[in-house]
């Protein structure tokens, strides 16, 4: 992932091959890293970023309704393709069940959606000053694309949201920009309400979460 994050400084310079080459290399390491190559051309597209919202909005909705049908289907898809593409396909889906239990994906999907969607609130703080700003609009497209990626992949399996990882870093990003928006009187307390909001998601998903026992005894720095 460091190398997808690396290589968002080509996708600005529009330099493809640099680009190209740091995916790879991060593809290299771990092979979901491959679906972050159409960044490049996502930072580019001239969207409506309202109808964007909508539109990420309904097929998330549909996809929540839709879940446990469209995981019965995937599963027949992937029984016909063959017994290893259905071993794979099954192992993604019920490890997703196992760690967050059948009766609380739909619950999950919608923490998850709650959680996005209060970030890209945020970022629209940065609007008043970067409204006419080319990069501050590309990295506006790469993240709704990781909403969109997010609401595609996690009705199948939690699991499979490793794949949006590397277009959500670039929030990373976005928060310095949405910070270097806000006046100077306003600044410490917007600081004050991410970083609650930030350990509020620390304690609830890294302490006290489903991968808790991952980090133990790393919980802290201390």
């Amino acid at each position: 992932l460091a190398f997808c994050f690396y290589s968002i400084k080509f996708i600005r310079n529009r330099k493809f091959w640099k680009f190209l080459i740091l995916v790879l290399i991060g593809f290299g390491f771990h092979n979901s890293t491959i679906v972050f190559l159409p960044a490049y051309y996502i930072y580019s597209l001239k969207i409506d970023i309202k109808k964007s919202i909508l539109f990420v909005a309904i097929i998330g909705l549909f996809m929540i309704y839709i879940q446990g049908w469209l995981t019965s289907v995937v599963g027949d898809v992937a029984s016909v393709l063959g017994d290893s593409f259905y071993d794979k396909t099954d192992k993604y889906i019920e490890r997703g069940y196992d760690i967050y239990g059948a009766s609380s994906v739909e619950s999950t999907l919608v923490k998850g959606a709650i959680n996005r969607i209060a970030m890209l609130l945020f970022f629209f703080l940065g609007f008043r000053k970067y409204y006419g700003d080319v990069e501050f609009k590309g990295m506006i497209n790469i993240y709704l694309f990781s909403l969109l990626l997010f609401f595609l992949l996690a009705p199948l399996s939690l699991t499979l949201n490793r794949l949006c990882n590397s277009y959500e870093m670039i929030a990373i990003l976005l928060i310095g920009y949405t910070f270097d928006s806000l006046s100077a009187k306003s600044r410490p307390l917007v600081f004050l309400l991410v970083y609650v909001y930030i350990v509020i998601r620390f304690c609830m998903g890294t302490l006290f979460g489903a991968y808790a026992d991952e980090f133990v005894p790393f919980k802290t720095i201390f």
